[in-house]
């Protein structure tokens, strides 16, 4: 969910670099109901992410955006990322990181993988000094 959320506060922040991990993208609808009130059910509703808003979260967003996606993620489709491929490659300032044989669940998946982190470090450090 923090790839959904930090898009929203790019909306109505001016944000200069970016950093999301697996982001997800929700339904409109999903934003006006309080969390556990029916969230996770309006989320779970087949193909809701297609009444995304992410658009619109980044129309004012001109910095640079990295993005991580696992290989072997199951849990957000190719729609999801191809939304955000779109409206994140602004001006040549947009990068992805495509972490072979990882799951959604990157951070915890690499907890014993220290070439993974070091890869995803190294990775975050040349996009911060850019």
């Amino acid at each position: 969910m923090g790839g959904y959320i930090a898009s929203k506060l790019v909306e109505k922040y001016p944000v200069e670099k970016l950093i999301l991990f697996c982001p997800a993208a929700y339904t409109v609808d999903a934003w006006e109901v309080d969390f556990g009130n029916g969230f996770t059910e309006i989320i779970r509703r087949k193909d809701s992410y297609l009444k995304t808003d992410i658009g619109k979260c980044f129309e004012r967003f001109f910095g640079k955006a990295l993005l991580f996606i696992g290989s072997e993620d199951e849990v957000i489709p190719q729609e999801v990322l191809s939304t955000y491929q779109k409206h994140l490659n602004c001006e040549g300032k947009y990068n992805e990181v495509l972490i072979d044989n990882c799951p959604h669940t990157i951070h915890r998946w690499s907890e014993n993988k220290e070439d993974v982190r070091e890869f995803i470090k190294t990775s975050i450090k040349k996009m911060l000094a850019a």
